[in-house]
């Protein structure tokens, strides 16, 4: 082998190193986003952290408030969707240049019945976690569901709105 090919050898395998390197690099030290899994798994269990520091459950009420949140997730879920479902559908109207008072009158009405179940339904759910406190947590558990459920009212709960 020529000292020309051996070269053109030596610089090819050179800058797989580098590429190599500059790729391990990449992957370790650009921010990445986090894993869909895990953002849904901390918001599945939200409330754990109050309970724990704020209403002081032990760790067999936290078993218990994971119990009665799986029950009662799938109707909440639900709920929710299908109010979203129709209040998009409300909003929809608004390209709908024949849309009348009688027409928005319905959805504004399906809108409120859906927010009464929903509402209604969480309120079951936090009077279900209520049984599990102590006499002494109670107190601080009313404070607590009240402090998240003044946030809920609040106009815009996020920052999508800027």
């Amino acid at each position: 082998m020529s000292n020309a090919s051996k070269n053109k050898a030596l610089i090819f395998l050179i800058i797989i190193l580098l590429l190599t390197n500059i790729a391990v690099l990449a992957y370790f030290l650009l921010p990445r986003k986090p894993d869909k899994e895990v953002i849904q798994e901390k918001n599945k269990y939200k409330l754990l952290e109050p309970l724990k520091n704020e209403v002081g459950f032990t760790d067999s009420q936290l078993a218990e408030y994971k119990k009665i949140r799986d029950s009662r997730a799938g109707r909440i879920k639900s709920k929710v969707e299908d109010l979203r479902r129709v209040r998009d559908s409300f909003y929809f109207l608004l390209a709908n240049k024949d849309a009348g008072d009688s027409l928005l009158n319905v959805y504004s009405d399906s809108i409120a019945y859906r927010q009464k179940l929903l509402d209604l339904e969480t309120y079951t759910h936090f009077k279900a976690l209520r049984k599990i406190c102590t006499p002494d947590q109670e107190a601080k558990y009313d404070t607590m569901v009240h402090r998240i459920v003044h946030r809920w009212g609040s106009p815009i709960r996020s920052s999508n709105f800027k």
